[in-house]
């Protein structure tokens, strides 16, 4: 069973395209779509939830993949400055599925980050690779509890 990625109260404004979303990693206003939403809520449940140091948030930045030039959504390198948590946000009515696994999969093949996490807001998914190169599934801190803080320290801890 899957978790579902917690809904938080953005801070929007209203603009000439729509509405737009106070992004406090970046320091800037953004066009809110429906996959800024995702990425926004799961920025903040990284970090409030789970205890993941917002100085250690890369967002949308580029790679090259097969002379392509491809972007990512979000990733969280560890306290060593190395790539460690790869995140693929879609928008809810895009299902978590084979394609989204393949994307993020690719992209990881370039970034070599440890943990991968998946979600469109109601399917959070998230998966760690052993040692031995196999991919496990991961489990979040429930949301609505005190004390998930500690899930980022014991992931660099059980993913090296």
């Amino acid at each position: 069973m899957s978790q579902s990625l917690p809904q938080y109260q953005l801070q929007v404004r209203p603009s000439a395209d729509g509405h737009e979303v106070w992004d406090s990693i970046r320091k800037q206003w953004l066009v809110l779509t429906p996959e800024e939403h995702v990425r926004q809520c799961l920025i903040l449940f990284l970090a409030d939830v789970c205890g993941v140091p917002r100085t250690l948030m890369s967002l949308e930045r580029g790679l090259h993949y097969d002379r392509r030039r491809k972007r990512y959504d979000l990733l969280v390198y560890d306290r060593n400055g190395l790539p460690f948590i790869l995140c693929e946000c879609k928008e809810p009515r895009v299902a978590i599925d084979d394609a989204v696994v393949h994307q993020a999969s690719t992209y990881n093949s370039k970034i070599g980050a440890r943990i991968l996490i998946l979600t469109n807001g109601p399917v959070l998914l998230a998966f760690g690779r052993m040692k031995d190169g196999s991919w496990v599934r991961l489990a979040f801190p429930d949301a609505t509890l005190a004390g998930g803080e500690g899930w980022f320290d014991a992931a660099e801890l059980a993913f090296p």
